[in-house]
């Protein structure tokens, strides 16, 4: 049970790690292609803050959620594990 409890836990933070690098990547690329576009230096400047605090807002709900996990994993996991099995 604990190493089932063990691999879940990995399996989740490696989605949460792989979850905010790709939204970094693709706001960063996003916005290398908006200031090439953007018609005037007011506009990217909005442009570009909202994404920061977007990224910022999702990076904190990710962290929270790690967090959650690792403080409540035993008790997250295990009944994960007994509900996927069919007794609870």
């Amino acid at each position: 049970m604990k190493q089932k409890i063990q691999r879940l836990f990995i399996n989740d933070c490696a989605a949460i790690a792989i979850s905010m690098v790709s939204l970094w990547a693709m706001v960063i690329f996003s916005m290398t292609a908006v200031r090439g576009i953007a018609p005037s230096r007011m506009v990217e400047a909005l442009i570009v803050s909202s994404a920061l605090l977007i990224c910022l807002f999702a990076t904190a709900s990710l962290a929270a959620v790690f967090i959650h996990i690792r403080r409540n994993r035993e008790a997250i996991y295990t009944q994960d594990i007994l509900a996927s099995s069919g007794q609870e």
